[in-house]
């Protein structure tokens, strides 16, 4: 089994992308930094989520795909953003969540609909990711997930590296 192999940005290469994101004035341009930050960092797909409590029973959420074309169909079509794990403990939880331990959580808690969203992800080549939640005003969530294409074997290779 191989591993991908992560790349960090030096502080001068993230200062610059943290302020093309702060002049991005439309999606295209969101989705192209996000893109660039991702492989930039040895990450092969992206997903960046917002979440507005517009209403309790339907809140408004904004997405920003880089993922596969056909991932994202089969998450829309099987509505799995009610059931996704990454979601679910994103809206509660404030550190990264490293996806291999979904997996294992959703097997201990008898999430037979979490287990399938992350079993299906895998199938589709999303094989292993961090998720980035971060908690707003008003309830507001983002969640910022990098994903790659092969596993990282041992949670060891998230760990943060200094610049």
């Amino acid at each position: 089994m191989t591993t991908t192999p992560l790349h960090f940005l030096n502080t001068a290469d993230a200062l610059t992308l943290i302020t093309q994101f702060d002049t991005a004035t439309d999606e295209h341009t969101i989705v192209t930094l996000l893109r660039t930050l991702c492989q930039q960092m040895g990450f092969d797909h992206f997903r960046l989520g917002f979440i507005f409590p517009s209403s309790i029973q339907r809140p408004e959420v904004r997405i920003f795909n880089g993922c596969p074309a056909e991932w994202v169909q089969t998450y829309d079509a099987q509505r799995f953003f009610a059931v996704d794990p990454v979601v679910r403990k994103g809206m509660t939880q404030s550190t990264p969540i490293l996806w291999a331990n979904l997996i294992t959580e959703c097997c201990d808690r008898q999430d037979t609909d979490g287990l399938e969203v992350m079993l299906q992800a895998h199938e589709a080549g999303l094989r292993d990711g961090i998720t980035f939640p971060w908690h707003g005003a008003n309830g507001h969530v983002g969640l910022l997930s990098l994903i790659t294409r092969t596993p990282v074997l041992s949670t060891s290779g998230w760990r943060p590296r200094p610049f």
